[in-house]
């Protein structure tokens, strides 16, 4: 809100800068679920995920896809959310992943 554009900034260095749009295009996926709890019991057909903290964030191209790995982790009892990515999260992808 305050500013129309922003820059991604790594180490001292420019990694991405544009408008919040420009940079959410640099991006593949657009959803994110983040999971909390015992993920062992999940069937694992998602894609990487980052950990912080306790809870795994995961990133997907398809909306269907996140729904369906929420809805599962929710019959296990696992914790689950699904939101679109913030900047936070493009932040996260540009710089690295994390833990995988």
């Amino acid at each position: 809100m305050l500013s129309d554009r922003l820059a991604i900034v790594d180490g001292g260095t420019v990694r991405s800068e544009g408008t919040l749009e420009a940079l959410k295009a640099q991006v593949d996926e657009k959803y994110r679920v983040i999971l909390d709890g015992d993920l062992s019991s999940l069937s694992q057909n998602w894609n990487r995920y980052v950990k912080v903290g306790g809870k795994h964030f995961t990133y997907f191209k398809d909306e269907n896809n996140a729904v369906e790995l929420v809805r599962e982790a929710l019959k296990k009892s696992v914790k689950a959310e699904i939101s679109p990515i913030t900047l936070e999260d493009i932040f996260v992808k540009t710089v690295g992943d994390g833990e995988e």
